[in-house]
């Protein structure tokens, strides 16, 4: 595909035991694309980790993937063929392999996202997102939510966002009370600074 010609794949890494493996695969998959693995060793953030990427970045199409192995790296040709029709393209994954506790709390937060903001997709949060660079606005979330910023801004801007299902994710460890509680309070910030806009 052509868009790969013209893709940079940015990987956040903050401590993540298979970055190797992650950043091997796109090289193998994708060689024609520009890819950034960007190391969070301080503990910024990974809004802020990635920010730094999109800097360097050069590329007119730019994608975010994890690096945790959670979602495949080949998982990013089912986004691609849709970036023809759309400016910003998402992952949704799967919650039918969850135990129950754990796909309340995620399908709780998706729809808790999705009211505070009005974005027009049901996971934000996903590890692979596929966006047209004039698309990624400035934001100054640093921490987990600051992929909500962009695609809110993105939304209002009237960008065409596409959510696009995903199957066979892998299960890798859960958030933790503490991450949980630290999200909802982003998401209060969040809330609370963008709201004279919603």
């Amino acid at each position: 595909m052509d868009i790969i010609k013209n893709l940079s794949i940015i990987i956040p890494n903050h401590n993540e035991v298979r970055v190797g493996e992650v950043e091997s695969w796109c090289k193998r998959l994708f060689p024609s694309a520009e890819i950034i693995v960007e190391n969070d060793l301080q503990g910024q953030g990974k809004g802020y980790t990635i920010r730094n990427a999109v800097k360097k970045s050069t590329k007119s199409w730019v994608a975010f993937m994890d690096a945790d192995m959670d979602i495949f790296p080949m998982k990013l040709f089912k986004l691609l063929p849709h970036a023809q029709t759309h400016d910003i393209v998402i992952a949704k994954k799967e919650t039918s392999h969850l135990s129950i506790p754990r796909r309340i709390l995620t399908e709780g937060s998706r729809l808790l996202i999705k009211l505070f903001f009005r974005i027009p997709v049901s996971d934000t949060q996903t590890g692979l997102k596929l966006f047209k660079r004039d698309t990624i606005s400035s934001w100054e979330t640093n921490g987990y939510l600051f992929d909500v910023e962009i695609l809110y801004k993105a939304h209002i801007a009237g960008r065409k966002i596409k959510e696009v299902p995903i199957t066979n994710v892998l299960s890798t460890k859960s958030k933790g009370l503490k991450e949980i509680f630290k999200c909802l309070k982003e998401l209060n910030i969040l809330y609370v600074r963008l709201s004279s806009r919603l």
